[in-house]
């Protein structure tokens, strides 16, 4: 089944990302978390450490939000601070998975949404530098419809090499004219 992509609410998420990458207050961006707070009445300061989708919840500009926790450390027989452990619509109690609420909120099928918002090895995936790698990606597949990843040589071991998948699942390793 195709889906269409909602790239006005992709829009959204650039300008967003790019925005907090400017802002040395910001996020500490980091596409290996959802989501780790330590002020929750100032979650988007740089006490936070969140990626694209951990980001989008927290900032109130789309219709999902996200879930709060404290997690208990055995080791340190302690509380850490507040985790993005699940997410949910805006008005709904019943928690959603992140890449199911991201196929819904940018009309992305589920291959797209995963090689979009989990940590691809290749691109930087941390700091301002990940945060602007997420957003120029993101703007490459507005513009194209293929979205840059990689993908291993043989199925398996340490090479990689760069490809672009499309909203249906399907890569090449260059776009198509």
């Amino acid at each position: 089944m195709k889906v269409k992509v909602k790239r006005r609410a992709l829009k959204r998420l650039v300008k967003l990302l790019r925005k907090d990458a400017d802002n040395p207050e910001g996020i500490q961006f980091d596409m290996g978390t959802w989501g780790r707070i330590e002020d929750k009445k100032n979650v988007l300061s740089c006490g936070t450490t969140a990626c694209g989708m951990g980001l989008a919840a927290l900032s109130g500009k789309f219709s999902f939000e996200a879930i709060l926790r404290k997690v208990w450390n055995d080791d340190t027989q302690s509380y850490e601070p507040y985790r993005i452990l699940a997410m949910r619509r805006v008005g709904e109690r019943k928690e959603t998975d992140p890449i199911t609420l991201a196929e819904e909120t940018f009309g992305l099928g589920s291959t797209l949404a995963m090689e979009m918002f989990i940590p691809s090895p290749g691109f930087p995936s941390d700091g301002r530098a990940g945060e602007l790698s997420l957003a120029n990606r993101i703007e490459k597949f507005i513009e194209t419809g293929w979205f840059p990843t990689i993908e291993y040589v043989n199925g398996i071991g340490n090479e990689v090499r760069k490809v672009y998948i499309n909203n249906e699942g399907k890569t090449v390793r260059r776009i198509p004219r």
